[in-house]
């Protein structure tokens, strides 16, 4: 009895310090940018205590600002993740792509590295945004065929070189010969893309799942 009372105790030590895969990676906020425009990177360690941060030669932009060092950390049910990022914000210094080369830290001891990350840098538009081009929707499909049942999802995505707060459909779109899903409202960040030459600010507003129900062009 007494060895089972043991065993009891060190499997629930074991399951109660579990923890989440360890990482050390880079993101960025956008990988097309406009020339003149700026790019926010983060190199990013999950799970792990690391030391000796080097970040990349940044010979390609001119840093605007960084390094800035943030931490977490959270334990949900026993599992427990910690996080430790080193940002900056970057301005290429002309148009072309660019890369971000891999940052290095150590971790007891082994040296972990980012993979590097390329930045498209286009020239601008030089034709004045319109009204009808500071804010508008644009319709994606995930797939123009499909067999009877396949699901496709509709993604109405919103751009916009305003601060949008909320979107509301007046109305609703009929779809005839499909069989429609509403998919649960996404709380995805505001992202930045370039289109037609301009950059926006872009967020997914709904999406919906789409079921053909018979053959032929809808």
């Amino acid at each position: 009895m007494r060895y089972n009372f043991l065993l009891i105790i060190v499997l629930n030590t074991l399951l109660g310090s579990s923890s989440f895969a360890q990482g050390f990676y880079a993101k960025v906020d956008s990988k097309k940018i406009v020339e003149g425009s700026y790019v926010t990177v983060q190199f990013v360690l999950d799970n792990a205590t690391g030391k000796s941060f080097i970040a990349p030669k940044f010979d390609d932009f001119t840093i605007l600002s960084g390094p800035s060092r943030s931490s977490s950390f959270s334990n949900v049910n026993g599992r427990v993740s910690k996080n430790m990022s080193f940002g900056y914000t970057l301005r290429p210094k002309k148009t072309g792509t660019k890369i971000i080369g891999p940052a290095k830290i150590k971790v007891g001891n082994q040296i972990l590295q980012t993979n590097p990350i390329s930045i498209e840098v286009v020239k601008g538009s030089e034709k004045a945004i319109t009204t009808d081009k500071e804010i508008f929707v644009q319709a994606i499909i995930s797939d123009s065929s499909a067999y009877v049942g396949q699901q496709i999802i509709l993604d109405y995505k919103l751009y916009s070189t305003l601060d949008v707060r909320s979107v509301n459909f007046l109305t609703e779109q009929e779809f005839e010969g499909f069989y429609t899903q509403v998919l649960p409202a996404s709380r995805s960040a505001l992202q930045r893309e370039v289109f037609d030459g301009v950059e926006y600010y872009s967020k997914s507003i709904r999406k919906v799942a789409l079921f053909p129900q018979q053959t032929g062009t809808c």
